[in-house]
């Protein structure tokens, strides 16, 4: 779409080549270097763009029928909610949802203000346990209570894993919400914030332990019945009444 000034331009020339559009077009391609020989826009075109200007004397584009744009209005009001939630807000974050609520604008035209105009991507934020150096020890504490629990019931791990894992999962994702937040740029690393509630840090504890054992169990049924296969040699005697496998163990 061609400007204000190129379209003043185009008027220059078409008066100067005598109110010619062919004439004028070519002038046009060759001010501006243009090798191609069409553009920058068709002859009627350019004819009816004269016409317009000779009856209105203008080159601006008319007000069209229907209701007003409204983004430049939403997009001011969001912009000043965003500052007042980001100066208030710990990390300068806002939330989309939030802004909506507080402005009355539906989420879909809060969206687009902040992604298209104002130019603000969402990110999320992770909520995570500051490591102290007494956690250590606790850790290390569950651990030994979790190997001793499957020492004395070896049907203790499989029972909690599959008998109580969705209940665990649901404690989870009830006790963890995830905020979708909006920031001046795009963030591709998480913000690590102190969390206070520690029983979702130990539910989280108990999920990834759990886990690693059940991995852990795998792996090791795998390598048993590979040592088995391994260390036990089957030997074939002919004997006169057939044939009598003979199993040998090597320790």
């Amino acid at each position: 779409m061609l400007s204000i000034v190129e379209k003043a331009l185009l008027v220059k020339l078409y008066y100067k080549n005598s109110e010619s559009a062919i004439a004028a077009l070519r002038a046009y391609r060759y001010m501006k270097g243009m090798r191609d020989s069409k553009g920058p826009i068709a002859t009627s075109a350019l004819k009816k763009m004269m016409k317009k200007f000779e009856a209105t004397g203008s080159l601006a584009s008319r007000q069209r029928s229907g209701r007003p744009s409204t983004a430049a209005a939403v997009a001011t009001t969001v912009e000043q909610t965003v500052q007042s939630m980001s100066a208030v807000a710990s990390h300068g974050e806002c939330s989309a949802r939030e802004v909506s609520r507080q402005t009355g604008v539906s989420y879909g035209s809060v969206w687009k203000a902040l992604r298209i105009t104002l130019k603000r991507y969402p990110y999320k934020l992770q909520h995570k346990k500051e490591l102290k150096p007494p956690d250590f020890d606790s850790r290390r504490g569950f651990a030994n209570f979790v190997f001793n629990k499957m020492e004395e019931h070896h049907d203790w791990l499989p029972t909690l894993c599959f008998g109580q894992m969705k209940r665990i999962s649901r404690s989870l994702a009830l006790l963890t919400p995830t905020i979708v937040e909006c920031g001046p740029q795009k963030i591709h690393a998480f913000v690590e914030v102190p969390l206070q509630q520690l029983k979702v840090t130990g539910w989280n504890h108990v999920a990834l332990l759990l886990s690693k054992l059940k991995l852990l169990s795998r792996k090791l049924e795998v390598i048993s019945s590979n040592l088995i296969g391994v260390l036990t040699c089957a030997r074939f005697r002919l004997l006169p009444k057939g044939i009598r496998i003979q199993l040998v163990k090597y320790i």
